[in-house]
């Protein structure tokens, strides 16, 4: 897996990396607001994702936005992204930073395609960080972050099913 890891991790390369740096400063000094927006876009455009959390599935759909659950789990949405920006300058710290964010979240049974979900919804809230403009590189960037924490799920699912 370490290896897995390594090769995923090395598809951003220096440049890429300071592109997320440098946007998710935008982002950083309102980290819990832009963080429940992402959660808010999500849950719009797939209200049955809610589901996947055990502790959104009682609230109605109408109180979930204002729910204090959600604005806790943006919270911590936060400060993993905010621990893989800081994990970026190091290969080997950022490849403990994804393969922690990936266990964990395959364990809840989380899918590649549940994170690519995401990535419009971050970008549209990153767009809106930036003032109305995302330079397409580094929307790239961020895209190819998520693809690497998906994929690095999706290969722990897989091996977990040929491992049992």
């Amino acid at each position: 897996m370490q290896s897995l890891v390594a090769s995923e991790t090395k598809r951003l390369n220096e440049h890429h990396r300071k592109l997320i740096c440098d946007s998710y400063e935008f982002m950083r000094t309102e980290a819990n607001k832009n963080g429940l927006g992402i959660f808010i876009r999500l849950f719009a455009e797939f209200p049955h994702y809610k589901n996947i959390w055990p502790n959104f599935r009682q609230i109605p759909d109408s109180a979930l936005i204002s729910s204090d659950g959600l604005k806790n789990h943006a919270k911590v949405y936060m400060a993993g992204l905010q621990h893989i920006v800081e994990s970026l300058e190091k290969d080997a710290t950022l490849g403990e930073a994804v393969h922690r964010i990936a266990m964990t979240h395959s364990k809840w049974n989380i899918k590649k395609f549940h994170i690519e979900s995401m990535i419009p919804e971050l970008l549209d809230v990153l767009k809106e960080c930036m003032g109305g403009t995302l330079p397409a590189e580094t929307a790239y960037a961020w895209t190819t972050l998520y693809d690497i924490i998906g994929n690095l799920i999706q290969k722990m699912q897989q091996g977990s099913r040929h491992n049992s």
